[in-house]
């Protein structure tokens, strides 16, 4: 099953949103989970997860990370089981992987490849795939990776101008989007119940139908700015229900969803 969650500008909380659901997935249906990015745009999924000790501490393995995966790749000897040798182990049995990089890669076709051929293969070793697709919709890897994919979360803010904008861009590659088996789906990400734009308000105008929205909460933020997103996220699932924050209700809705709509898009 692979994943996919996009916006069409920054800001949005994209990699975060994208950690913390591939967190429950893996934590939820105990799937095994790779979650990746292009790499080319920034490092900031790496930041939130990974504090600065721990980085190194990975980078003075060797051969480890994206590097050592897209050597094998060129060199003709991967393995869909070696990937989570080369991924940062973020809990036990390869439950959830991390595919690291140390650097940002150019934006070419020897790079593109590489990452679309990672993609494909990991669909034999994991169960779930989730991939912060950080790159303009006209790029090259954009319709590459939706073709393998089984669901793609477009993320907007709770705004009514950058929601506008995000429909026109849609609207000029509605009839390609749809030709596509995959589940499409808008979600509200970060909502903010206190603000006087209510959900309904906000999408009534473009007939957008049952959009998800995730409630905001500082407390993300602040983790991803001590690099420690996951163990926030962990602490916070484990916590009984009454205690359990409304951000991570709604993501844990948001994994329920999203798995049952990979599992309808596989028996199309």
């Amino acid at each position: 099953m692979q994943i996919v969650l996009w916006s069409n500008r920054p800001g949005n909380g994209v990699t975060s949103f994208a950690s913390v659901l591939a967190t429950l997935i893996a934590v939820k249906g105990s799937y095994k989970t790779l979650l990746a990015h292009p790499m080319m745009k920034d490092l900031s999924m790496e930041s939130y997860l990974l504090s600065q000790a721990e980085r190194s501490r990975y980078s003075q393995l060797g051969d480890s990370g994206s590097e050592g995966l897209f050597r094998l790749i060129e060199n003709g000897r991967l393995e869909a089981p070696f990937i989570k040798d080369y991924c940062f182990s973020l809990l036990s049995r390869s439950n959830l992987d991390f595919l690291y990089s140390e650097n940002l890669y150019e934006d070419g076709p020897n790079h593109q490849n590489n990452f679309l051929y990672l993609l494909n293969k990991a669909e034999d070793f994991y169960d779930v795939t989730v991939t912060d697709l950080n790159l303009p919709m006209g790029h090259p890897l954009f319709y590459k990776i939706l073709e393998e994919a089984d669901v793609l979360l477009i993320v907007a803010g709770q705004n009514r101008y950058e929601l506008s904008e995000l429909m026109k861009v849609l609207s000029e590659e509605k009839d390609r989007l749809r030709g596509m088996n995959l589940h499409i789906q808008l979600a509200v990400h970060p909502f903010d119940e206190r603000s006087t734009l209510k959900l309904k308000q906000l999408v009534k105008s473009f007939k957008i139908k049952t959009p998800l929205s995730i409630s905001y909460d500082v407390g993300v933020k602040d983790a991803c700015n001590r690099s420690n997103l996951l163990d926030y996220t962990l602490r916070e699932i484990s916590q009984d229900n009454h205690r359990v924050r409304p951000y991570f209700k709604d993501m844990h809705q948001v994994a329920d969803k999203v798995l049952a709509w990979c599992q309808e898009v596989e028996y199309v």
